[in-house]
């Protein structure tokens, strides 16, 4: 009764950003329950307790009240909350399971990043790691798993070593997307794992569990690689 854990469509805002979009997944959310509980809730609650990229689709973790707010951010800070991607990318890595480290740098103004092998001024160190699921000839499913969570992390980090997302527009190869008429990165948030080692109050319970989505959406051409999405 503390949590709800929600599957967002690709191309909805989990928060009102500088588009002003009327359709945003926590006002949505907040006048949905207000309506189908008739119960009271602390102002902006249920709470988004992290982020998702609006084009990015899958599991987002909202809080009832400030409480368990608090505890989810904690939680997620000391990494103790785990959360694991699908996405289709370009080609075929060399290894079926690599630990990928390097250096992000995050420029506002052009709203991306930009991803290094050494350390530059205003970088933060990242890690993504992957796991090869299914291979075809020019692309390939993978499961991803952030041990650092940074801004477009999967997206930059992948496209950085020679194998960025299906659909990107920002760091994909646009020649691909346009042939296969990709609307969207190929990207799901597809499980959340409470993988609790310190206390946490009234959230106790959730240790251990995983909550994994049950079904992917992909996009239109995609349905097409058969032996990858399905």
């Amino acid at each position: 009764n503390y949590i709800i854990i929600v599957s967002k469509p690709q191309g909805m805002p989990v928060h009102k950003d500088r588009t002003n979009e009327i359709r945003v997944l926590d006002n949505w959310l907040q006048i949905f329950l207000r309506a189908r509980d008739n119960t009271l809730y602390e102002d902006d609650f249920p709470a988004l307790c992290h982020r998702l990229d609006r084009n990015t689709g899958g599991l987002v973790l909202f809080a009832k009240d400030s409480k368990t707010l608090t505890v989810m951010e904690d939680k997620f800070r000391t990494h103790e909350i785990g959360k694991k991607y699908l996405c289709v990318v370009n080609g075929v890595p060399n290894k079926d399971f690599q630990e990928l480290h390097g250096y992000l740098r995050k420029d506002s103004k052009r709203s991306r990043v930009f991803v290094f092998n050494k350390p530059v001024k205003g970088s933060e160190p990242i890690i993504t790691r992957y796991r090869v699921l299914k291979k075809a000839k020019e692309s390939s499913l993978l499961e991803v798993e952030l041990v650092t969570g940074k801004t477009h992390q999967i997206r930059a980090h992948l496209a950085f070593v020679g194998h960025p997302l299906l659909g990107d527009g920002k760091y994909g190869i646009n020649a691909v997307n346009r042939a296969l008429k990709l609307k969207w990165q190929a990207l799901w948030s597809n499980e959340l794992s409470f993988n609790f080692t310190s206390p946490a109050e009234h959230l106790g319970y959730l240790k251990g569990e995983t909550i994994l989505l049950p079904k992917i959406r992909w996009e239109g051409q995609l349905e097409n690689f058969k032996d990858i999405v399905n």
